[in-house]
């Protein structure tokens, strides 16, 4: 018999509720600066201590933002967020995640 298979902390929508809110109050910063979210984020990483490839990377998106997140976690949010793919293939998640984030700020992934 086939079941569907759990995303690691499924149940935890509180979770995934406090990484959207930290998404949001990051593209809301940007409106009131009346800036894009490209320049914003790109403001927000020249202050790290180490470079941030926020375009292309999901750590480093999610550490710009001020989230740091297991891989389970990550799972959780995708799982949340409506990720349909297989949770074994991290790679896959990944990209969806980040391609997803990135457009709840309100950026066109490329």
């Amino acid at each position: 018999m086939f079941y569907r298979r759990r995303y690691p902390g499924e149940a935890n929508a509180e979770y995934a509720k406090t990484c959207l809110e930290s998404l949001e109050r990051v593209r809301l910063a940007a409106v009131s600066n009346g800036t894009a979210i490209d320049p914003h984020l790109d403001a927000l990483g020249s202050s790290a201590p180490q470079p941030l490839a926020w375009r292309t990377s999901i750590g480093d998106l999610l550490q710009l933002v001020g989230l740091t997140m297991t891989l389970k976690q990550r799972h959780a949010l995708a799982g949340f967020l409506g990720y349909t793919g297989s949770v074994d293939h991290a790679a896959s998640m990944s990209i969806w995640l980040h391609k997803e984030l990135l457009t709840r700020l309100g950026r066109t992934a490329s």
